[in-house]
Order: structure tokens, then sequence, then C-alpha cells
């Protein structure tokens, strides 16, 4: 080994990193946790299944989005934010029988309560072996735009099909809350806000700048709901047409055209097919 000079040897000693495979393994509890819910016997239908990759996937997608336009590296958080909220939209769709026939504003707090719950699981396993524990209110604070995004835009479809129901009917206006307007007023909400920061930093601010301030604002928000539209697509899907969660989502919101059967949210003795579905007889029953 050989000294530069000064600034001492050109290689020094080896530095040992430990990296447990604990602190990878932990992550596996949000999956295992939806495993868990899965055996429910709400849930125990091959079409629930589904949820496991829609869950899954989405969060690898957007992190390969993020590094392939370089802005993960700036925005860490977002990486969480997207592991916590999907795993929260598949545990809001696992327990959405416990919303079956309730008023609108009790499955509404019934549903922020458990997007609540699952942020909570979600953060502490994604961060209980993780020491950027600085990233969690920043993933917090996304994980809460994304879930009052969602729930509002649901409802908002919810009131706008109180007439009339069809799923296509409903989808387009999911799409419309959702992106212009959640995503586009929460969008130019944040960008007022750091508008106010600027002036009450004594900050000059033309009308030029203002503009442009809120038209950078606005594309970003339009860009990440429409991201998020794309993602809960499938979600939406299984609740329009699959057996397993078509009864919940029609005892849920209620509205005319929906085939209600009183008092039920899925089928007991087989939790594939809807509650006016019956099992073929065998000719056992006498």
């Amino acid at each position: 080994m050989q000294d530069i000079g000064p600034m001492g040897p050109s290689e020094g000693e080896p530095v040992l990193f430990a990296w447990p495979l604990h602190f990878h393994a932990v992550r596996l509890l949000l999956p295992l946790i939806l495993l868990v819910l899965l055996f429910r016997v709400p849930n125990r239908a091959w079409s629930a299944w589904l949820l496991l990759p829609l869950a899954l996937i989405p969060p690898m997608m957007i992190a390969w989005g993020l590094d392939r336009a370089g802005v993960g590296r700036y925005l860490p958080f977002l990486y969480e934010a997207a592991d916590v909220f999907f795993f929260g939209l598949a545990f809001l769709w696992l327990l959405s029988d416990k919303l079956a026939f309730k008023s609108r504003p009790t499955a509404l707090g019934k549903a922020a309560v458990l997007f609540s719950a699952s942020a909570i699981a979600g953060l502490s396993v994604v961060f209980s072996s993780d020491s950027r524990l600085l990233h969690v209110v920043p993933t917090g604070l996304v994980y809460a735009a994304l879930a009052v995004a969602a729930l509002i835009a649901l409802a908002l479809a919810g009131v706008a099909c109180r007439r009339r129901y069809t799923p296509l009917r409903f989808f387009f206006w999911f799409l419309l809350a959702l992106v212009p307007g959640v995503g586009g007023v929460l969008a130019l909400f944040a960008g007022l806000v750091m508008l106010l920061v600027d002036l009450a930093g004594g900050y000059g601010i033309s009308g030029r700048y203002a503009y442009y301030h809120f038209q950078e604002y606005l594309l970003v928000g339009l860009i990440a709901s429409s991201v998020l539209f794309l993602f809960m697509a499938p979600f939406l899907a299984l609740a329009f047409w699959s057996p397993a969660f078509r009864p919940r989502f029609y005892a849920v919101f209620r509205l005319p055209g929906m085939q209600l059967t009183e008092g039920k949210a899925y089928n007991e003795r087989s939790p594939d097919l809807c509650p006016d579905e019956d099992v073929p007889s065998t000719g056992d029953d006498g």
C-alpha cells in the first residue's frame, strides 16, 4: 500500500457493513397480513386472490418509473408511500363487508378508520428496519393525500350515480372526480400554500411568476392523479364485476340499478356467488 503524500494511503482499511436478512424480510409482513385476511369467510373466493398482485405490482412499477424519471433520489419517500397505499387499498377491499348496509357517513367514516389502521400497520412495517426515520412524516402525508383523494372520488362518483347506476357510468364519474376534481384542486391548494410561504418569506411575486407556479403544480397534480386512477382501475373492476366484491360494493353504495339482497353482502355458502345467485341443487335436499 503506497502513500499519496499528505492525503494518506491510497487504500484504507476495509469497512464491514452488516445488513441482516431480517431488514428485508420484515417487509413481507404486509403481504402476510393480506394473506391472513384472504382466509376470512367473505374472502374465500378465487377472485379475492387477485388483490395480491394488485397490491404488490403497482409499487414496483411506480418505483421503476421514479428511477427512470430520475426523481426517486429527490423524493425517496414516494417509494414507501406507494407500498403503504396499495397495501391499504387491498386491506380496505378485503374488509369492505364491514361497510355494508351502513349509512353513507358511517360507511365513509369506517373506510377512513380502515385506511388509518392500514397506514399504522404499513408505516410500522416499512420503517421498522429503516434508519431513514425522517421520511415517516412525508410518507404519512403523501399516504393521507392519496387515501383522502381515493375516498372523496369514490363518494363523489356515488353521488353522481344516485339516480342511475351502471359500472361504466360510475367509472366515468370516478375518473372526473379523481383527476380534474380532487387531483386538480389539491394541486392548486398545495401551490397556494407554497405561494403564501414565499410571500411570508418576503419574496416578491409577480403575476407571471404566480401563473407559471400554479401551472406547474396543476400539471403535477393532474399527472399524479391520472397515474393513481390507472392503478385504481383494476380495484374498481373487481368491485364492479367480481362475484367476491360486487355484492359488497352494492351493499355499500345501494344505488338504483344495483341488485341487492337485504342484509347480505356476500354468499356464505359460496363467496364466489352473488347473494342473488343460487348454488345449483344436487338433489340431496329431499
